[in-house]
């Protein structure tokens, strides 16, 4: 958490605590966030398994926890609604979790990000089709290291 303050350039103690609740049937989605964040019961034990999160990741809680973070001044919906939300999750795999970027999620492989890159161009980029992980692609451009 202080990892997820940290990015937001929020202070570390939040006005509220950040909790999951498991459940067999939520009311949307596998998780959503809010407060609480709820998610699937067969997602819990990933959750609370430390040894698990360094070797798998957290990708799903940590988007949901970087949903709570997200600010209207900042987003361009629909576009950036399921983006800015992972760079919680990126940062905290490769900062916190010591994952390689290409590892953090089958979706930010260096392969895929190339395709989409290529899609979106060859498609004449259009503002439609920057969504989610096209969009945050161009978040991840920011940094000097991102390839």
């Amino acid at each position: 958490m202080r990892s997820i303050t940290d990015l937001a350039a929020r202070p570390a103690k939040l006005p509220r605590k950040e909790r999951f609740v498991a459940d067999v049937q939520i009311s949307h989605g596998f998780m959503h966030a809010g407060y609480p964040i709820m998610m699937q019961t067969n997602s819990a034990p990933a959750l609370i398994n430390v040894k698990e999160a360094y070797k798998s990741g957290l990708w799903g809680a940590i988007h949901e926890l970087g949903h709570n973070q997200q600010r209207g001044v900042w987003e361009f919906p629909p576009h950036t609604t399921e983006c800015t939300c992972n760079l919680w999750s990126l940062y905290i795999h490769e900062e916190v979790l010591r994952f390689n970027r290409a590892n953090a999620h089958p979706a930010i492989t260096l392969e895929k990000r190339q395709a989409r890159a290529k899609m979106y161009h060859s498609g004449g980029k259009d503002l439609k089709s920057w969504r989610m992980w096209t969009a945050l692609e161009t978040y991840m451009q920011v940094r000097t290291d991102c390839v």
